[in-house]
């Protein structure tokens, strides 16, 4: 556990415990309910899961709106386990939030890779929340900004592949 750089992960299992995890308690952990035992289909043998990390986020889309616009508030009330859902928008890809309300927008190559798997994603699952600033942007990136932080979701995707 001392060599982990940036994500470490432990796993607990019913039939080989860790003694590790019986340590550590915080919103950090994703905690996940193994399929039953007898259930070894198509489905499940296909799933496959990914990130939804800084490049595969338009990162300054929320940057584009004033402080006061309800889209901060929704950034702002997110939190690690929360449901996100992908939805096709003209060429875009957005991700709603529960409430079926926009709170980020995929990047240009993000949405190459996703834009004809959409049907393909059974989860998205917030992970994390990153605090973005205005001194984060570059040139005339910054100069769009109307607000100085803002923040942004990043997701772990579960989906079928094939």
């Amino acid at each position: 556990m001392t060599r982990a750089r940036e994500t470490l992960c432990l796993f607990d299992r019913q039939d080989t415990p860790n003694i590790h995890t019986k340590l550590l308690k915080g919103d950090f952990l994703v905690d996940r309910e193994p399929p039953p035992a007898h259930s070894t289909n198509e489905k499940i043998l296909r799933r496959r899961y990914g990130i939804l990390g800084m490049e595969d986020l338009f990162l300054d889309y929320a940057a584009h709106l004033p402080p006061n616009d309800p889209m901060h508030a929704r950034l702002a009330s997110l939190k690690p386990g929360d449901p996100l859902r992908a939805a096709a928008k003209g060429d875009h890809i957005e991700l709603h939030d529960a409430g079926g309300r926009i709170v980020a927008r995929l990047s240009r190559s993000a949405c190459e890779t996703w834009k004809g798997r959409l049907p393909a994603i059974e989860r998205i699952t917030v992970l994390a929340m990153v605090q973005r600033l205005r001194e984060d942007c570059d040139g005339e990136y910054k100069q769009r900004c109307r607000c100085d932080q803002w923040e942004i979701p990043l997701a772990e995707i579960a989906y079928l592949a094939g």
